[in-house]
C-alpha cells in the first residue's frame, strides 16, 4: 500500500515545503521535535547543517515518512550546485 504523502509527492519533499504545505512553522516544528531550536531547523531547511541521526528519526515520524534523510541530502546538493544525485 503506497503512503499518502509518497503518492502526492513522488519527488523530494524538503522540509521547509512540508512545513509549508502544512502550515506548520519552524517553531512550532522545533517544539514538536523536543530539545531542539528554531534556529537549528532554520539551518535545516536553509541546507546549512544536517540533523542528527535521532532528529531525522524524530522527522520522518512527525511528517509521517514525508520528508526523508535523502531529501536533505537532495536539498544540500541542490542548494551547493552539486550536480542532481
Amino acid at each position: 500500500m503506497y503512503h499518502f504523502w509518497s503518492i502526492l509527492y513522488s519527488q523530494f519533499m524538503y522540509l521547509e515545503k512540508w512545513c509549508h504545505l502544512t502550515n506548520t512553522s519552524r517553531r512550532s516544528l522545533a517544539r514538536k521535535l523536543g530539545d531542539i531550536s528554531a534556529t537549528s531547523v532554520a539551518r535545516w531547511t536553509n541546507s546549512k547543517r544536517f540533523p542528527k541521526p535521532k532528529d531525522l528519526i524524530r522527522i520522518i515520524k512527525i511528517t509521517d515518512g514525508a520528508v526523508t534523510p535523502n531529501d536533505f541530502v537532495e536539498q544540500w546538493a541542490e542548494h551547493h550546485g552539486e550536480k542532481e544525485i
